[in-house]
């Protein structure tokens, strides 16, 4: 009988540790993600600058953004030029994190919530940064900008 609740000791200590490590690589790769998504936010809002965005988006992105014109990413950011300069850094949260599948490939996806000040005033932005599982380099895959109405931005 002692044997058993030793094993089972030795089971659920196992399971603790496991669980221990999970946490940290979960934990390391938010904060991964965190920075990339802050970074590409600041980085994009500075100039509004195109290539600067193609380079850190999703090309399905971008494609979705394009449509049939080719121009979609342009007028996008032709009408976001008219928020102004960031004027305080991006504060994001969390939203929600996955695997997800992508045709023959797993991604790994996080979705943030950032409030924003701009030239023109309070904004909210949604960003999500995905990756493929067996790949390091981040992009973005959604990006909506949502500046607020005089009567929603109360202190």
């Amino acid at each position: 009988m002692n044997k058993t609740y030793l094993y089972i000791f030795i089971i659920l200590c196992a399971l603790g540790i496991a669980g221990v490590f999970a946490f940290r690589g979960y934990k390391s790769e938010t904060n991964e993600t965190t920075h990339f998504a802050m970074d590409s936010i600041a980085a994009i809002a500075e100039n509004w600058d195109v290539a600067t965005f193609e380079g850190r988006a999703d090309p399905g992105l971008i494609k979705a953004i394009n449509g049939a014109s080719g121009q979609g990413v342009e007028e996008l950011f032709a009408e976001y030029h008219t928020l102004g300069k960031l004027k305080k850094p991006a504060s994001c949260e969390v939203m929600n994190s996955a695997t997800m599948a992508k045709g023959a490939s797993d991604y790994d996806a996080v979705t943030y919530h950032c409030k924003v000040e701009f030239d023109s005033g309070p904004a909210t932005i949604m960003i999500t940064v995905s990756k493929k599982t067996d790949q390091t380099l981040w992009k973005i895959y959604y990006l909506k900008i949502q500046p607020e109405s005089p009567a929603e931005s109360v202190d």
